[in-house]
């Protein structure tokens, strides 16, 4: 007996093609959706890759741009140095450069093109407020190697100045001197240190007794710490290596000719407060008729302008020995930017003016 198969009706032909439409059609938008999704994905990822290539391209275009623009800036204490007016002298406006007539530091510095973007050359003041384009003299800063037994008040006083109290102001500062010297001898009992101060540390280490080879070195020295050191890291430096105390009266900050001052008032029969006016007539003479520091009417600090009592005139002859107005070892903080990818990159390097040698240098 043969079974025939029941013939479905019209109607129920178009249902169940219907449904098996809709099956496949719910299928396919599945497929279309996982697609899509996976296309997203890949999409996304990509994009990212591209950022990240185009991003480590833009480091490496600003990197050489700012080695560019401190080359730029070699070179042009090169030209300072050649001159014979020039070279003799710097203020915080004209520092290591020759400008001619009409020209600024900015036109110097400020944006200058170079390949695919601009490097420019530039620092802030110490109160982060003010942008000075050129390079900054490294002596207007204390020099951590000059400091001894016989001088070292003059960091005492700085550190106090910036807020630091006295007792560790005075052991930091006789520590440093202590630091420095090549003997074992305590400088100023009992604020200084040796190596049996630092032997009986619990990370046990030796004192120096040599010159410093960083200022982040200053943080092993007694009485230091994270805190104080970042007040005072912008007022000290290590070059040059040794010699005597040379601060540079026209880029100098006021703290630091305050510092000296005040070390050299007891000498000159004078008080702090003697000190103190001296380093602020010092200041408002140098900054010229605008009354701003950094700008083209800076002139020099000279004695017969300064409208002096007997005690400051003292102190100014005095602490006069321990001028300079030259600047033997420049910074220069160099700014690569990409313009394609506006990333940055900055380059700080100390140049050595007597034969143009970079003596150290970083990079961010």
């Amino acid at each position: 007996m043969t079974c025939k198969r029941p013939q479905l009706s019209h109607s129920a032909r178009a249902r169940k093609i219907a449904n098996d439409s809709g099956v496949v059609l719910i299928v396919v938008l599945w497929i279309l959706v996982i697609l899509t999704i996976l296309a997203v994905g890949l999409g996304r990822k990509t994009s990212v890759e591209l950022a990240l290539i185009k991003n480590a391209i833009g480091q490496m275009k600003a990197k050489y741009i700012a080695w560019g623009g401190l080359i730029y800036a070699i070179d042009h204490i090169r030209i300072d140095t050649e001159d014979e007016k020039t070279k003799a002298y710097d203020t915080l406006y004209e520092c290591g450069i020759k400008l001619d007539t009409n020209q600024s530091a900015e036109d110097l510095f400020e944006k200058i093109s170079l390949g695919s973007g601009y490097f420019q050359i530039a620092y802030k003041t110490e109160d982060q407020k003010t942008v000075i384009y050129g390079m900054e003299d490294e002596q207007r800063r204390i020099n951590l190697n000059t400091i001894n037994a016989q001088n070292y008040k003059i960091l005492s006083h700085l550190l106090v100045l910036l807020g630091v109290d006295d007792s560790a102001a005075d052991t930091i500062a006789a520590s440093a001197a202590d630091w420095v010297d090549r003997d074992n001898d305590v400088t100023n009992k009992p604020w200084g240190a040796e190596d049996d101060y630092y032997a009986g540390l619990a990370a046990a280490l030796h004192g120096k007794n040599n010159l410093f080879d960083s200022v982040e070195e200053l943080l092993l020295v007694r009485g230091m710490t994270p805190e104080i050191f970042n007040v005072i890291k912008n007022y000290v430096t290590i070059f040059p290596k040794g010699g005597n105390i040379q601060i540079n009266f026209e880029t100098a900050p006021e703290v630091v000719l305050q510092a000296l001052a005040r070390t050299i008032a007891p000498l000159a029969n004078a008080d702090n407060g003697d000190a103190d006016n001296l380093a602020r007539k010092m200041v408002r003479l140098r900054a010229g008729n605008d009354g701003k520091d950094g700008t083209s009417d800076d002139r020099s600090v000279e004695l017969s302008d300064l409208a002096l009592v007997a005690t400051e005139q003292a102190i100014f002859l005095t602490m006069s020995n321990n001028r300079t107005k030259v600047a033997q070892f420049l910074r220069v903080a160099a700014t690569g930017v990409d313009q394609a990818s506006l990333v940055k990159s900055k380059i700080e390097a100390i140049i050595q003016r007597s034969n143009l040698t970079v003596v150290a240098w970083h990079r961010n």
